[in-house]
């Protein structure tokens, strides 16, 4: 059974109207205003009305001196984006006989760039509920003029795209004609407290496209671990690399690392003064491998990590290590946890020196149903103390696996 709900029901005129005077606050007439008075003050338009009477002047004899200016030239562009800002900044929207609207479509005309019509065009199409038409000055001013708060008015639309019919469409829809624009909303989106989760059916669009580029990509997946969106973070992470990903990545250790999303990730950076120095090194008789370098120093309470998705159910890991050259009294463990809470599963027996030939390890484990998808695998001392007193040598590790064995199936 559907329900029909009108617009102005399912998005209220209260939020409209927010939205609108948001837009009216960051991105209206207060730029072009402060440009006016600087070129008022350095003289360089003395024959603007504004300039002779900005300080006190009714409306109505800037109006007047204005429609005298188009009169004379009906091509001067500032004056008739000057009209239609002083109009709409009237409480009836007029103003010396001439509507704000009538004003807005003939600056629309004259500069249909200008930021404070894009502005003025885009809060008159929020008003009417007119998406599409709101979208287009509001990605422009992302766009083309850099604008951070026309961005964040963006975000606020993603996040009430629910509550009004025609507007996820209207986003998905500017998404895939060109998808560049998303970028400066999604950045801005944590910077105003929005989960980057609403972003994601336009995101969808972008990535169905070939629009979605990886440092955009990574800082969402960033985002959506962080707010527990582990299923979308790895559907981002899947189609950065477009292929089959396994379960564990880049367990061989043969690329290079990709920070931020479901690679390796060194508990320090590889600095002088880093306890654990990570790194990839290459081996004869197996490529590259995963080398340790523990220099003494106090280090994280992780070596290396990497997040994982994984479904409850039972799974093995495998791997090789060789550590003959590690001093530890009590030596390092494969750590799995739940990502939220940090909740510790598994562990491997401990690593010990055993000889300086490679040694195979082997551990079978179960995902609970109430750990969530994200699973993270940690390399760390067996003993917490060790971490904190730190310990010298190196310590190799090569060809992890990790294979579903029951239960589980993917996400």
């Amino acid at each position: 059974m559907s329900v029909s709900v009108s617009p102005q029901a399912a998005m209220g005129p209260k939020l409209l109207g927010g939205l609108a005077l948001v837009l009216a606050l960051w991105l209206g007439w207060q730029a072009w205003v402060r440009n006016l008075d600087e070129a008022c003050r350095l003289n360089e338009w003395p024959y603007l009305a504004r300039c002779a009477t900005q300080h006190d002047a009714p409306p109505a004899a800037q109006a007047a001196a204005l429609l005298q200016r188009l009169a004379d030239n009906p091509g001067d562009s500032s004056a008739a984006v000057a009209l239609a800002v002083l109009a709409s900044e009237q409480p009836d929207g007029r103003v010396a006989g001439v509507d704000a609207d009538a004003a807005l479509d003939a600056a629309l005309k004259a500069a249909p760039q200008n930021g404070a019509v894009l502005s003025l065009q885009a809060s008159r199409a929020l008003r009417q509920q007119q998406w599409t038409q709101a979208l287009d000055p509001l990605i422009r001013l992302t766009q083309f003029h850099q604008s951070n708060a026309a961005a964040s008015l963006i975000g606020q639309l993603m996040a009430n795209a629910a509550q009004a019919p025609g507007l996820q469409q209207a986003l998905e829809a500017a998404a895939q004609a060109d998808g560049r624009w998303l970028a400066r909303v999604i950045y801005q989106m944590p910077k105003d407290k929005i989960p980057v989760a609403h972003a994601m059916p336009a995101v969808a669009q972008a990535m169905a496209h070939g629009r979605l580029d990886t440092a955009l990509g990574r800082f969402l997946i960033q985002r959506l671990k962080a707010d527990g969106q582990w299923l979308e973070a790895y559907g981002v992470w899947q189609h950065l690399w477009n292929r089959p990903l396994a379960l564990l990545f880049n367990g061989d250790f043969e690329q290079a690392f990709l920070p931020g999303g479901f690679d390796w990730e060194p508990g320090q950076n590889n600095a002088h003064r880093a306890g654990a120095q990570v790194m990839r090194a290459g081996r004869s008789d197996r490529g590259q491998v995963l080398q340790v370098s523990f220099t003494g120093r106090p280090m994280a309470a992780y070596v290396v990590r990497q997040d994982m998705l994984l479904t409850p159910g039972i799974y093995r890991f495998s791997g090789d290590y060789r550590v003959s050259d590690l001093r530890s009294q009590q030596g390092l463990a494969w750590v799995f946890a739940c990502a939220s809470g940090n909740r510790e599963i598994a562990r491997t027996a401990p690593m010990l020196p055993e000889g300086r030939n490679w040694q195979s390890q082997t551990l079978d484990f179960t995902v609970p149903p109430d750990c969530g998808l994200g699973v993270t695998l940690s390399l760390r001392t067996q003993a917490p103390y060790e971490a904190t007193a730190g310990m010298r040598g190196d310590a190799l590790f090569d060809r992890l696996r990790l294979e579903r064995r029951e239960g589980g199936s993917p996400p």
